[in-house]
């Protein structure tokens, strides 16, 4: 049936309004579910919780940073859990990082897979002459007292990067690329660093654009520049 108006007021379809429904019960299972330590089906849970389909879930870029083992000192004594990042991208501009933790090193992995595609924003990739994925200009982003610097490439020279950062230029879609890491190589302010400086500022709704998370542009820069915005 057509959307229409019942006594001034608008109505919604029925088929809409069970989608709707069943969007919001499959969320809240998901998040009762990851509270408490049982496995979820990461395509149903991700396309819920964002615009992605579950063919694309299935599609994108996963590599595993870091997977270590902490302990948390609390008042019942020495605490131990597993500690995961995770970068995770499209191959097309679209890329994230996510952090998990848990006692179990499955459920702590597949905790930073969903926090990655939910924190995933776009970046500037660009498209060369001489056909090389690069960017537009040398950029420089710092976290703490970590300093990145990428720079621009021309088609052949490949990504020569540290190694934290070739799963992000991977995973972001670039193929030549420069970079270089001054300062502190800790593995989470590297992956800050590279990823304020690259973050555009703007994302999907409901995947970190102000939605469900605060906007990347008050917070994490400005981004690259492009061309035009050099010009």
């Amino acid at each position: 049936r057509c959307a229409g108006q019942i006594g001034g007021q608008a109505v919604q379809p029925a088929g809409t309004l069970v989608a709707q429904q069943q969007n919001e019960e499959m969320r809240e299972l998901s998040r009762v579910s990851i509270d408490q330590g049982e496995e979820v089906n990461s395509e149903s849970y991700l396309s819920a919780v964002t615009p992605l389909s579950p063919k694309e879930i299935r599609q994108l870029h996963r590599y595993n940073i870091t997977i270590k083992r902490v302990v948390n000192m609390t008042g019942k004594g020495r605490t131990p859990s597993w500690y995961s990042l995770v970068v995770a991208g499209n191959g097309r501009g679209l890329v994230g990082y996510g952090e998990g933790k848990d006692t179990n090193i499955s459920r702590a992995n597949k905790k930073a897979f969903h926090a990655a595609v939910k924190n995933m924003d776009l970046v500037s990739v660009h498209r060369s002459k001489s056909g090389a994925n690069t960017l537009e200009s040398p950029v420089e982003g710092r976290w703490g007292a970590t300093r990145v610097v990428m720079r621009p490439r021309p088609a052949g020279f490949g990504l020569r990067v540290p190694d934290v950062l070739h799963p992000i230029a991977r995973a972001a879609g670039f193929t030549d690329l420069g970079a270089a890491i001054y300062g502190s190589s800790n593995t989470m302010n590297v992956v800050k660093a590279a990823l304020q400086v690259l973050w555009g500022g703007s994302a999907p709704i409901g995947m970190g654009g102000g939605v469900r998370g605060p906007m990347r542009r008050g917070d994490r820069g400005q981004g690259a520049l492009s061309r035009r915005e050099m010009e």
